[in-house]
């Protein structure tokens, strides 16, 4: 196989698996739809479960009665607002619920961070769950640093190896140059030697005077 073979095959290899690469990628990337919603983890109170600066997606179509109380790793994690008097969408909390009783008509749930040693000291009411954590993706710092690094490698190699094929095909052409042929040699004038007429090459008689020419 020749190198300019080679180096094409190598070129397709490194497209199938950069297209694999991107795909891998995108799968490790969070979904949403019209319910669900992202967000992004800024508390190390769930650790290591949830990582402080990962991505967290919330299915906000969860009904209470549906949600999973119980102590770690069994209970779900859920987002609420910090009961305060009212929902503030600006202090929403990821916690896990340890558990849950009825008040009423109303279901209320204990929570817990992972990393903290005791229970939150408040009661979520069941109107305060945004929802419950459904998806919990890496980091987006190494998410998008995995990105970049794929495809500026992707980039590099490709164009290195485009820049060598190059080479080597302009390397292979060859400059054609004019076929010389041998040149012919001037013809033969035959002159008659008694009238001086002159003749053709394979004459061998004057067409003139009629004497006989000298072969040669």
């Amino acid at each position: 196989m020749s190198k300019k073979k080679v180096l094409l095959v190598i070129m397709v290899v490194i497209c199938l698996t950069s297209i694999v690469g991107f795909l891998i990628l995108y799968s490790r990337m969070p979904r949403w739809g019209k319910e669900c919603q992202i967000f992004v983890m800024r508390s190390s109170s769930m650790e290591p479960t949830i990582m402080n600066d990962s991505f967290v997606v919330v299915d906000k179509s969860v009904r209470p009665n549906e949600i999973v109380a119980a102590p770690a790793p069994d209970g779900d994690i859920i987002a609420f607002y910090r009961p305060k008097g009212w929902r503030d969408p600006n202090d929403l909390i990821v916690h896990r619920a340890i558990d849950k009783f009825s008040k009423g008509n109303v279901t209320y749930f204990y929570t817990k961070g992972d990393a903290n040693p005791w229970r939150d000291s408040w009661e979520v009411p069941e109107d305060y769950v945004l929802g419950k954590v459904v998806d919990v993706s890496l980091q987006p710092y190494t998410v998008w640093g995995l990105w970049l690094l794929v495809t500026a490698a992707i980039a590099t190699v490709t164009g290195v190896l485009s820049l060598v094929l190059f080479v080597l095909i302009r390397a292979e052409k060859k400059v054609t140059k004019p076929i010389s042929y041998p040149a012919k040699p001037p013809p033969i004038i035959r002159v008659c030697p008694q009238c001086g007429r002159v003749l053709a090459e394979e004459a061998k008689f004057c067409s003139n005077c009629g004497k006989k020419l000298k072969t040669t």
